[in-house]
């Protein structure tokens, strides 16, 4: 075999016998240089004042009521959803995001959902809506 034919063999990652080359993994220093840059980002972020923010609190969130007919028919499901807290802590807009399919356990969801209580999240102090 020629020398070109085995740099050639090499760089598509088989060796002269058909097995595997094995690769080189990037090794601990690139690790910790992606590491320190995201650590030098997150700094520089947490040092900008003009974007100051909390997150919501709950302050009131009773569980959904099980479904009667559901419970009746010993059935089990689950719900995903999203909402907004308006700057006055109440949540509207709730969505579906995924569920069991069952009608019954999105309406409950739903339902509880508007009930819900934040402390608003803040930016700069002041109350903002938030997702």
């Amino acid at each position: 075999m020629h020398i070109e034919d085995r740099r050639n063999r090499r760089l598509a990652g088989i060796s002269d016998h058909g097995r595997p080359v094995p690769t080189r993994s990037p090794g601990i220093r690139a690790s910790l240089f992606l590491f320190a840059i995201a650590l030098a980002a997150t700094a520089a972020n947490a040092n900008d004042a003009s974007q100051y923010r909390t997150c919501a609190k709950p302050v009131e969130r009773p569980a959904p009521r099980y479904p009667v007919y559901e419970l009746r028919r010993n059935q089990q499901g689950w719900v995903v959803r999203s909402y907004v807290v308006t700057d006055d802590g109440r949540v509207i807009e709730p969505v579906i995001e995924e569920s069991s399919g069952s009608r019954a356990f999105e309406d409950a969801a739903v339902y509880t959902v508007k009930s819900w209580r934040y402390e608003p999240a803040c930016m700069n102090g002041e109350p903002v809506q938030r997702c």
